[in-house]
């Protein structure tokens, strides 16, 4: 078990421009360094976030999940703590690295506050285009 109280709480950093993936979805952007704790039913895990998009996220982590599993959610930005649940929607081992899988979550709604703060972290992952 992960232990989130004040103490354990960490920030991450952007590395390198975010890019947009193309995909089915209106877009996801890559990330680095963001970290989340993941629980399915009473066991909880740490995990990579690997990409964000509106509607959920693709994670790295050293436990399989079954496609369909609901799980709860917890990240830790500069806009505070973002709480939430999703729907594995898929489960593969990773490219390339032993024991690890890629995971990818559809978030279910999100309450006012949390919404918000998701939306910002989007919004700060994007490429800035006005510069242009």
């Amino acid at each position: 078990m992960f232990d989130t109280r004040a103490g354990s709480r960490s920030s991450f950093l952007i590395k390198e421009v975010p890019q947009i993936i193309s995909s089915s979805e209106i877009f996801r952007v890559k990330v680095a360094d963001l970290k989340c704790t993941v629980k399915i039913g009473w066991f909880e895990t740490l995990a990579d976030v690997i990409d964000l998009s509106p509607n959920g996220l693709g994670i790295q982590t050293l436990t399989s999940v079954d496609k369909g599993e609901v799980v709860a959610l917890s990240m830790f930005t500069s806009f505070g703590e973002i709480r939430g649940k999703g729907e594995v929607c898929y489960s593969r081992t990773s490219d390339g690295l032993t024991g690890s899988y890629r995971i990818g979550i559809e978030m279910y709604p999100l309450d006012r506050l949390n919404q918000a703060k998701w939306n910002q972290l989007i919004k700060l992952m994007l490429p800035d285009t006005e510069a242009a």
